[in-house]
């Protein structure tokens, strides 16, 4: 590395957050270094480049809500890059059943599209008076939403998750029904929307449920993708902002494990990395650990003994907080990624798989027709997930989903399927949901991007704000703290 007079910046983790911080300090004159111990950028929301396709290793949208600027574009604009992003045809999600698509509104009595008898032959246990009860039921919900939403300042998903009290979905129902079936409907088709498993799902927020219910089915928003002509996947999010940094002096390492933040004095000096089999100690002016807080203390990237009290208190009781509720949601994300040699599948929508039962399998994203870039010219990418609650991480649990569940499916659903396929991949995700999806669905625990070590900062997960756009906020926020200057 060459040595400069600019003030440097040592970046722990190449997450959104942390890209968006290191993009806009480089921008703005600092020394900038970037240290990812994976082997590609990206974070939670990382693609991989394979053969010519670009496969993310877990589902990501991101949300448009009409009116709003969002803050991706807000901190892209900064650093002069411009997200481009899809709408998914429809303002719902598409349900595959039976091979036959149809709109998920088609089973929500407030939408204007809503079918009693589409309801009813999918679900054939539920009775006329027990869907006069489920109509009722969904009306009292949405009244209540309306109210929580109307004392809450709404510009992005953040005011929302921030800013709606946390109480269970399942207690929030059975205080006002004791129809079994009822609740049995409305849980199921959280499950649909989220595609968490049922054990999971009944602990998630009712608010947040209901909002993904009502802006699905009511125009308020709508899920997006992002494109960009060279990259597909979510690397079409975050890539551009690894150039800025490299294009500016700044440096992006993977597989470069950080094993220390150094902390002296109350000072942050540097961090210890390992590369290529060998330690080496990074001096720097700032860090920023783009790592979750409770993560970097759990692996020992931090010494909690070097921060004061109260602070190292309140940390800890954060730390267990997340930790508490993440057992509810000790869920595994299972990829089955299939490369078609031409395009098989018209349908620009968020696909959820129904069994005959009406029960959610899986969901897929055909990321070829949102962003072409995901596939080569001509192909086309399908990807297929699920989640298993409390799975092994074998392989024969991979390799039955994907034998038993995803192919029958999409053969009865595709003509010319097998005579196209031209490889496919299955797999785990190698990011561990619990911690995560605790955050997004339940009661949270959040982190100030400040510390008690006052050039030492968290722009990770768990700090400021979640999903990509929140991400993207918190590490411009982190930068602004850094320059002493307001961007945004």
């Amino acid at each position: 590395m060459t040595m400069t007079n600019k003030k440097t910046c040592v970046i722990v983790g190449a997450g959104m957050g942390g890209l968006s911080c290191g993009a806009i300090l480089a921008k703005n004159g600092l020394r900038t270094l970037v240290f990812e111990r994976n082997n590609a950028v990206g974070g939670v929301a990382r693609a991989i480049e394979f053969n010519d396709y670009w496969l993310d290793e877990g589902a990501h949208y991101v949300i448009h809500v009409p009116g709003k600027v969002p803050d991706r574009d807000r901190v892209a604009q900064l650093v002069g890059i411009t997200h481009t992003c899809n709408v998914i045809k429809g303002q719902s999600i598409t349900l595959l059943w039976q091979g036959k698509e149809m709109p998920m509104v088609k089973l929500w009595p407030l939408s204007p599209d809503y079918d009693r008898a589409t309801l009813k032959s999918i679900y054939t246990g539920l009775t006329d008076e027990d869907i006069d009860e489920i109509e009722r039921f969904v009306a009292l919900m949405m009244d209540d939403l309306g109210k929580a939403i109307a004392a809450v300042h709404f510009e992005t998903y953040n005011d929302l998750l921030d800013n709606l009290p946390y109480i269970p979905i399942e207690d929030f129902i059975r205080q006002r029904t004791s129809n079994e079936k009822v609740v049995s409907w409305v849980l199921n088709l959280a499950t649909i929307c989220i595609l968490i498993p049922a054990e999971s799902v009944a602990t998630c927020s009712t608010y947040l449920v209901l909002v993904l219910f009502a802006g699905l089915t009511t125009n308020q928003f709508s899920y997006c993708y992002p494109t960009h002509p060279q990259y597909g996947g979510f690397a079409a999010m975050y890539e551009p902002y690894a150039n800025v940094i490299r294009e500016n002096g700044g440096e992006v390492h993977t597989r470069a494990l950080v094993k220390k933040i150094t902390i002296e004095g109350g000072k942050a000096a540097g961090v210890i990395v390992e590369r290529g089999g060998e330690d080496q100690f990074i001096a720097s002016d700032f860090v920023v650990c783009d790592v979750p807080p409770q993560v970097a203390y759990r692996i020992g990237m931090l010494d909690m003994g070097s921060f004061p009290s109260p602070y190292r208190d309140d940390f800890n009781k954060r730390v267990k907080t997340i930790e508490d509720g993440a057992r509810r949601y000790d869920v595994q994300i299972v990829n089955v990624h299939i490369g078609l040699k031409r395009k098989l599948v018209s349908t620009d929508a968020e696909v959820v798989i129904l069994n005959d039962n009406g029960d959610a399998v899986g969901g897929i994203q055909i990321y070829s027709n949102l962003n072409p870039a995901s596939a080569p010219k001509g192909k086309q990418l399908l990807y297929i997930y699920t989640f298993f609650y409390k799975a092994p991480r074998e392989f024969r649990v991979v390799e039955r989903y994907a034998v038993d569940t995803v192919l029958p499916i999409l053969r009865n659903w595709i003509d010319g399927f097998d005579e196209n396929v031209e490889w496919m991949m299955a797999g785990f995700s190698p990011v561990v949901y619990a911690e995560y999806n605790q955050q997004m669905f339940s009661n949270h625990a959040k982190f100030e991007n400040v510390t008690a070590v006052n050039n030492f900062y968290f722009a990770g997960m768990f700090t400021g704000r979640v999903t990509a756009d929140g991400a993207l906020r918190t590490g411009a926020e982190v930068a602004e703290r850094i320059l002493g200057r307001k961007l945004l």
